[in-house]
């Protein structure tokens, strides 16, 4: 640029105009030597720093590590709308704004106050209790909770499968559709102590427990569904039954009516047939009785 500004000299031009641009020329390098300066200046200031930025990206790299894993556990449970689910959230905004933070440091990395912002981001993430393990916690109850319950729903399904059970043998237990479901059920019942015995072999701190309580879990869904399929079939076959007993009531109505008529035709005698009319008609008019409640 000097060169230049000489040569315009040489050549005629305004020594004044060019005294202005020499200035002009200094006072650009001046403010580029002061950029640098500062620049190798915030750079060394947010060295300064280094070991606790150290810090926190290992905590913040932890973090989401570990959100990710509770996140994939909240997934499992069914993400249902409630207080841990909540909590969760709020734990997966604290990871992300630390993100946030580190990505506009690593952008300018001479920037100190960019290096302040994503430890004061980042440091309740590195504290006790912190939002992920506030948030594991939350999870850990829900899973208690959904467990009790499960045990409660497991317990019902136990109890249903033994009337089911009772009600099969009194049938004579035959070859059909609702004594396979019910088989099904049975099955699907034992599935759950298996489940549940695997469950209480796991340490409450130990990530497989959270996965053995998502097969508890599954296991007492499928045999509450396997129950609902068993009594569905239990209701059809006794619909049949029902329909084929009220088919032989009606022809026993029409029996009873001819013999009550004999009876009266011979004079109605004391005798062991009149008894046994009198035995009859007191057990049909029970089984009309049966027929209306059923119906």
């Amino acid at each position: 640029v000097a060169e230049v500004r000489a040569k315009d000299v040489a050549d005629g031009g305004d020594p004044k105009a060019e005294a202005d641009f020499e200035l002009t020329d200094r006072f650009i390098v001046a403010t580029n030597d002061a950029r640098i300066a500062v620049s190798k200046c915030g750079r060394a200031m947010t060295q300064r720093a280094f070991h606790a930025i150290s810090g926190c990206e290992d905590a913040l790299e932890s973090a989401r590590a570990r959100y990710d894993q509770l996140a994939a556990r909240n997934e499992a449970q069914g993400e249902p709308e409630d207080d841990a689910s909540e909590i969760l959230e709020r734990a997966r905004e604290a990871v992300v704004a630390a993100e946030a933070c580190r990505e506009l440091m690593w952008a300018d990395p001479d920037s100190p106050e960019l290096a302040d912002d994503f430890i004061d981001a980042t440091t309740p993430l590195t504290k006790s209790p912190n939002p992920i393990e506030t948030a594991e916690d939350a999870l850990r109850k829900r899973a208690f909770a959904m467990v009790d319950k499960c045990q409660e729903a497991a317990d019902a399904s136990k109890e249903r499968l033994a009337k089911l059970v009772a009600r099969n043998e009194a049938a004579g237990s035959p070859d059909d559709d609702a004594t396979e479901e019910l088989n099904a059920a049975a099955a699907a019942v034992a599935e759950i102590d298996s489940t549940k015995a695997e469950l209480d072999g796991k340490s409450l701190d130990d990530e497989s427990w959270n996965e053995a309580a998502a097969a508890f879990v599954g296991s007492v869904n499928t045999a509450d569904e396997a129950m609902v399929i068993a009594s569905a079939a239990f209701d059809v076959r006794d619909a049949a039954l029902v329909e084929d007993a009220a088919g032989k009531l009606e022809m026993l109505r029409d029996r009873i009516a001819k013999l009550e008529q004999r009876n009266k035709a011979a004079g109605k005698p004391d005798d062991e047939a009149s008894k046994d009319l009198e035995t009859a008609i007191i057990a049909m008019s029970g089984a009309v009785d049966w027929q209306t409640r059923v119906t």
